[in-house]
């Protein structure tokens, strides 16, 4: 029995699909086959690196489907990855496991969403942000669907709370210098910097007497 990790392995966004990879291979497949398997049968596990690039993750969710005959498939860690996937598994029927926090909204049989929503997270993180650290929030994220969603939600937070949102920042995922990007935040000197997605930035003071809570 066949089951499919799809998870960026290598590229900008390594930092997140390689323990995730870990996890499917010493957490899922090895215990499950230690205790003897799955419905009687020993899971094998094939492995697709995404590479950090979207027009990976079609191609490997047919190989996965049409050549390894997976039964399940689990990854993608964006959402932009997570769409360009769903309608190949979709189209035969594999069930889609998606283990990211995302945007919300999502509903079709076949794939199951089992992380946090937009709402879930934003308005606990900036209650209390907001009430215990500044007012001033500086945002920060990869430009795809489930971050300018989030951006979404600080802006009704911070109608709500009484904050401002300084800037809504957006970056290609490839981008990998953020040298300007953290300049600019240390300009700005929040009292909040929230990131999303942004595997390659390199957190540091903004200069602002404190450092951002991220």
């Amino acid at each position: 029995m066949a089951i499919a990790s799809l998870h960026d392995l290598s590229g900008a966004l390594d930092i997140y699909g390689v323990p995730s990879n870990l996890c499917m291979k010493v957490v899922a497949v090895e215990e499950i086959n230690a205790a003897g398997g799955l419905l009687g049968k020993k899971v094998e596990l094939k492995v697709y690196d995404g590479q950090s690039d979207i027009n990976k993750y079609p191609q490997y969710a047919q190989k996965a489907a049409l050549n390894d005959k997976v039964v399940m498939v689990q990854g993608a860690l964006s959402g932009a990855a997570r769409e360009a996937t769903r309608p190949v598994l979709r189209k035969y029927k594999i069930p889609f496991i998606y283990g990211s926090f995302y945007e919300g909204g999502l509903c079709e049989k076949n794939t199951f969403c089992v992380n946090t929503g937009g709402n879930q997270q934003v308005v606990p993180l900036l209650e209390w942000s907001f009430k215990n650290l500044g007012k001033k929030l500086y945002y920060i994220a990869s430009d795809y669907n489930a971050p300018r969603n989030f951006g979404i939600w600080n802006h009704v937070m911070a109608k709500r709370e009484g904050g401002q949102v300084l800037a809504d920042d957006y970056y290609p995922l490839d981008v990998t210098d953020f040298t300007a990007a953290i300049a600019k935040i240390q300009a700005a000197k929040p009292d909040i910097a929230i990131p999303v997605s942004l595997a390659a930035l390199p957190w540091r003071s903004t200069g602002s007497g404190q450092r951002p809570e991220c």
